[in-house]
């Protein structure tokens, strides 16, 4: 049996609707089905930010990177966690 795509694995672990996924990487819905469905491949930044995503949740620490991520998908999407990354960043340590 296959693997499912990464696309698919990412999305399921952070237990995102196909809606919430399409925000979070900035892409339409209809490409989430896409990809999962095996029609297509992430490309590009969605290839690079799926991939990063997918591997940096897995490190340690990663548990306040998925709580991020979904709650960003949960916000708006990919504007509302750059602006989350952002502002974290631009604070004084």
């Amino acid at each position: 049996m296959a693997e499912p795509p990464i696309s698919h694995v990412l999305r399921s672990f952070l237990g995102l609707t196909p809606q919430e996924f399409a925000l979070l990487v900035g892409v339409d819905t209809r490409t989430v089905m896409r990809w999962e469905s095996g029609g297509a491949e992430p490309a590009g930044a969605s290839h690079a930010l799926i991939h990063t995503m997918y591997f940096r949740i897995r490190l340690p620490g990663g548990e306040k990177l998925k709580e991020l991520l979904v709650d960003s998908a949960k916000v708006g999407g990919l504007p509302a966690l750059l602006t989350t990354l952002f502002f974290h960043w631009s604070q004084p340590q």
